[in-house]
């Protein structure tokens, strides 16, 4: 299952938005082909960011968060969390 989502805000001319990314992945029969420790069960990702156009245009920051979770068939299960900034310059 995928789930994206984007919304402009309503002011600043709509130069600034927010987007929200849900993943999910399951599988029902991944432990039958190899060990239960290196087998993925279920995964799950999420991703928030916001937005905004800057310099007429040019210029776009973003600002985003992430996490992950991994599911393995063992009953064990791995996390990360992340972020980032990001400087776009179109020309």
């Amino acid at each position: 299952m995928l789930l994206n989502l984007q919304y402009y805000l309503p002011f600043a001319d709509g130069r600034f938005f927010v987007s929200a990314l849900y993943t999910f992945l399951q599988s029902d029969n991944s432990s039958h082909f190899g060990a239960a420790a290196s087998t993925l069960g279920d995964s799950k990702y999420l991703s928030a960011g916001i937005f905004g156009d800057f310099a007429g245009g040019s210029v776009r920051l973003g600002l985003e968060t992430t996490y992950t979770r991994q599911a393995f068939n063992n009953d064990t299960w791995r996390s990360n969390n992340g972020g980032q900034f990001s400087m776009w310059y179109i020309f």
